[in-house]
């Protein structure tokens, strides 16, 4: 299946720039309950946590080999670089700690949990959190944590000014840097979990590249069925070319990637006979790129793996 970012994640929008023109899946409504799971969607999910994905968007991922043959009409053409990585890629990551003025959000992730963030999300990368999860190449290096008291950047979010201007100042390194940044997740009383850009967006915005995450639902967080740190692990992995597992729905070509069955809805919880829709395969609740409850998100499949070394190969190196 092929997935993609544009409906229900956990944040809205994202930063690449603007929408992508042409546009052929337009943003979802947050869908209020999942088929088959009956229950609603929490009040800080993960709402639109990418830029909609359009035609654009489809033409620059990588072709893998994983993908399905309505997938490669919209990839036919493309100059796809061989995926020669070494063994381990070494990632540097940059974390950028906003501080609010209020209590509570004066000490949002101190350097303990921010280490944790890190540990987590390199073990979701190396095979952890089940046997069906597939090993990856790619180690995160923390090199350098800043904190910064600024009470618009705390509540910033999507393609605000305010999170453009707070990416503008504080990004660290070049195209294959991942930064991130933690902040209080948006407007108050309406946050969301964490957003980010696509690899193939860096050149024409790279100080807006990166991945933004809600300390709350960070390692030791406070948001319920959210607080595991996972929220990392799947916006890492839109940085790194991945779509949602629902892309487009159970309509071709889904997230682009062939080994991810298709589903019509985003999961809220973990519905593991979830079957919405007619093509082999159950729902992949499992999936670090569906929005179930930490608990629920343990894997990559093989086809995400080879999506992710290819377009690191083309947009990262």
């Amino acid at each position: 299946m092929l997935a993609a970012t544009a409906g229900i994640a956990i944040a809205a929008g994202g930063v690449v720039a603007a929408p992508t023109a042409g546009a052929v899946i337009s943003p979802r409504a947050a869908v209020a309950c999942v088929a088959g799971s009956g229950n609603a969607a929490p009040p800080e999910h993960r709402l639109d946590d990418t830029a909609p994905v359009g035609k654009a968007d489809l033409s620059a991922i990588p072709e893998t080999g994983q993908v399905s043959t309505s997938a490669r009409t919209f990839l036919r053409g493309l100059a796809e670089p061989a995926t020669t990585l070494p063994a381990t890629v070494h990632i540097p990551v940059y974390v950028h700690v906003i501080k609010g003025k209020r209590r509570g959000e004066r000490s949002p992730a101190g350097p303990a949990r921010v280490r944790r963030m890190l540990r987590v999300l390199n073990n979701g990368f190396h095979g952890g959190q089940s046997k069906a999860n597939t090993t990856t190449r790619y180690v995160f290096d923390l090199r350098r944590i800043d904190y910064t008291k600024r009470e618009g950047w705390y509540h910033a979010f999507l393609f605000g000014p305010r999170n453009n201007r707070m990416r503008t100042a504080l990004h660290r390194g070049g195209k294959g840097a991942l930064n991130i940044y933690v902040n209080g997740g948006g407007p108050t009383g309406q946050p969301v979990l964490g957003w980010t850009t696509f690899p193939w967006a860096q050149a024409r915005n790279p100080k807006l590249d990166g991945v933004a995450v809600n300390w709350k639902a960070m390692p030791w967080g406070t948001l319920k069925r959210y607080h595991q740190g996972d929220t990392v692990i799947h916006e890492v992995g839109h940085w790194m070319g991945l779509l949602h597992t629902f892309q487009g729905g159970c309509t071709p070509p889904g997230d682009l990637v062939a080994d991810t069955p298709y589903e019509r809805d985003p999961s809220y919880a973990c519905d593991t006979d979830s079957d919405t829709c007619t093509s082999p395969g159950t729902d992949p609740v499992h999936n670090f790129m569906d929005y179930s409850w930490d608990s629920c998100l343990n894997q990559f499949t093989p086809g995400q793996v080879a999506r992710m070394d290819r377009a690191f190969a083309k947009y990262r190196r």
